[in-house]
């Protein structure tokens, strides 16, 4: 009797360190990092395979270097990340960059001199436009596209969150 209840036990520590490898949606990842958080491609060429290895297939290529993805999950050296248009899939850790960009939603959006929309316009850009981040306030962001530098709206991009305020 008291063999079965070691042997039980022992079962059940052994399902208890396996179930939790990569469970974590929200909290510090595998990386020492926040999760879920920004990044994006370091690569012109990302497979975005169904899990965590070289073993999973591929489902899509992500072909876009500085594309803003969001990493949902970590496991080990890979990231589960999720795209603007909500794909779903896992990529090497090491063809994601920390560099923060932004793209631009559906819509022609202007960026101005000033982090308000009574201050000058400076330029107009297009949607689908990927622009760099050096920092964002509670509403603007500001941010760097070709030869422009300035503000836009935070509503009006994909690769930050709402509260997010960082310099």
């Amino acid at each position: 009797m008291v063999l079965g209840k070691v042997f039980n036990i022992g079962f059940m520590l052994s399902t208890l360190v396996l179930v939790p490898i990569v469970a974590n949606a929200q909290g510090t990842g595998a990386s020492g990092l926040e999760v879920p958080r920004f990044v994006s491609l370091a690569s012109n060429e990302v497979n975005l395979r169904t899990g965590p290895g070289l073993k999973y297939p591929i489902e899509w290529v992500l072909t876009r270097e500085g594309l803003p993805v969001e990493v949902v999950r970590e496991f080990d050296t890979w990231r589960e990340i999720k795209t603007v248009d909500g794909d779903v899939g896992w990529v090497h850790s090491s063809l994601l960059s920390g560099k923060r960009t932004v793209l631009v939603d559906q819509y022609t959006r202007k960026i101005f001199n000033a982090a308000s929309a009574d201050s000058r316009p400076i330029a107009q850009i297009e949607p689908g436009v990927v622009a760099d981040v050096d920092k964002c306030e509670k509403q603007w962001c500001h941010i760097d596209v070709l030869t422009y530098d300035g503000w836009i709206e935070k509503s009006s991009v994909w690769g930050v969150y709402d509260h997010e305020v960082f310099d």
